[in-house]
């Protein structure tokens, strides 16, 4: 684990994949998960991040909002964006996001690596993306995909962003 993190507050470890515990969880530093470790974030949750905090995955994702119950990531403060949600894969992995809902992200340089997207989401197999809506984006661009073999997207929403709303390049 690259952090000193208690994984365990906020969810647990099952095979090779973490799931989120449903609820409200603060972050006040970068939370980076392990290579290969798929990442499930099941309805009724909701991230909430210190400023220029980031979430990193290297695996999998699943985000499985509802119309009845959406996922959330936020800022704690209003004023002052968190870092990113980046995901980076390779060409087994995928992303599949329903119901998410992003407020006051930025842009971050991690370990050498710059994610210009509040979402940025790089080399995956298949992107499928389902009812997402960005706010506020303070970053380069509200959603960055790159290096994606295939990329459905539908409903996807981006409000106020600072630059770009919308950045892909090779899906």
């Amino acid at each position: 684990i690259d952090n000193k993190l208690n994984f365990e507050s906020f969810g647990n470890f099952k095979n090779k994949e973490f799931i989120f515990n449903s609820g409200k969880h603060y972050f006040d530093k970068n939370i980076v998960f392990p290579k290969n470790i798929d990442v499930i974030i099941n309805q009724n949750t909701t991230l909430i991040l210190q400023k220029n905090v980031s979430v990193i995955f290297k695996g999998s994702v699943t985000v499985n909002g509802t119309f009845d119950n959406q996922i959330y990531i936020q800022s704690a403060d209003k004023t002052e964006p968190f870092g990113v949600i980046a995901a980076v894969g390779n060409s087994s992995k995928q992303i599949d996001i329903n119901f998410l809902n992003i407020a006051n992200a930025s842009e971050e340089k991690i370990k050498g690596r710059y994610y210009s997207g509040g979402l940025s989401l790089y080399n995956y197999k298949k992107i499928r993306i389902n009812n997402l809506s960005i706010n506020k984006s303070k970053g380069e661009d509200g959603l960055n995909i790159k290096y994606s073999k295939e990329c459905i997207l539908s409903n996807i929403k981006i409000n106020d962003s600072k630059y770009d709303a919308i950045d892909i390049d090779n899906c």
